[in-house]
């Protein structure tokens, strides 16, 4: 099952072709307020606002390396879903659960109606 937690975008700290690194806001009451975690950037979606509300997805399975600090003061820890939803506060709405159907499509395949009209060529047009 596929959960999104909706944050602001002032959140995001750097852009890749392929992640995007997401700092934990500083106002949650965690003890990890300001730590930093990369999140693929496929997962990373607008999520309304006029662009200012972003949302990443994940599994109830995802591990998140998170990290604060740099050079010999870098510390990190591994997190769990569950720990990221507290963080991320369970109780403002900001976690929505999805499922995703594998055989689910939306695509529709129709065959084009065959057109018998005459077909007019203009004397201009012909050599």
């Amino acid at each position: 099952m596929w959960k999104k937690i909706n944050f602001n975008k002032q959140n995001i700290k750097a852009e890749t072709a392929n992640s995007v690194l997401i700092q934990i806001p500083n106002n949650s009451d965690s003890e990890f307020a300001g730590w930093m975690f990369w999140h693929p950037a496929k997962l990373v979606r607008v999520a309304g606002g006029q662009g200012y509300w972003v949302s990443f997805s994940y599994t109830n399975e995802w591990e998140f390396k998170i990290f604060k600090g740099k050079g010999q003061y870098h510390i990190e820890e591994t997190l769990t879903a569950e720990n990221i939803e507290e963080i991320f506060g369970t109780g403002n709405d900001s976690i929505e659960t999805y499922v995703v159907k594998d055989n689910e499509s939306f695509l529709e395949i129709s065959e084009p109606e065959e057109i018998r009209t005459e077909v007019i060529i203009h004397d201009d047009l012909k050599r």
